[in-house]
């Protein structure tokens, strides 16, 4: 009994350690740093073109009548720094947007028909199962994207093995 306790302690210390060193302001700060270095010394860390090196980003997005908006959340896309991505757009039941699509000429955007509405979860859950990419970005059909956007999501995520997931905030 003495001897386990023992041991638990001494597993308890390792732990505690590896969360001081690992977990700490400092160790974040530390990543941040290497992070940050990361980032500023790349110009352009992307080409224009489609590589090996530049994985394909598939981005999903949703609409139910609001033709409106959707033109802009296109352009947007098709204006992206990092070109290699695939848009799936579900159109969940409402008027048709083929017309909007084609409009684009860009053969990355590709649009699925639903017959009826199952709700914006629904299409987006159907959208990710038809996504080819290595990684997935959404976009509502009234977002405005800046061009670097795909861009800069994508930096940390091929330059730094550890980080696993990217978000950006709105304006």
């Amino acid at each position: 009994l003495l001897a386990k306790r023992e041991q638990e302690t001494m597993r308890a210390g390792l732990l505690r350690e590896r969360v001081r060193s690992d977990f700490s302001f400092d160790g974040r700060a530390r990543e941040l740093t290497q992070i940050a270095a990361t980032m500023l010394s790349k110009q352009r860390p992307f080409p224009a073109v489609v590589t090996a090196e530049s994985p394909l980003v598939s981005v999903i997005m949703a609409t139910k009548d609001r033709r409106e908006f959707l033109p802009d959340a296109l352009a947007t896309m098709r204006a992206q720094s990092y070109a290699n991505w695939e848009l799936v757009l579900i159109n969940d039941g409402g008027s048709s947007v083929a017309d909007i699509v084609t409009a684009q000429g860009d053969p990355r955007i590709r649009l699925m028909e639903l017959p009826s509405n199952g709700g914006k979860g629904h299409a987006l859950n159907m959208a990710a199962c038809a996504a080819a990419g290595a990684f997935l970005a959404h976009q509502d059909d009234d977002d405005v994207w800046r061009p670097n956007h795909l861009e800069t999501l994508m930096l940390p995520l091929r330059h730094l093995p550890s980080v696993q997931f990217a978000y950006s905030t709105a304006l």
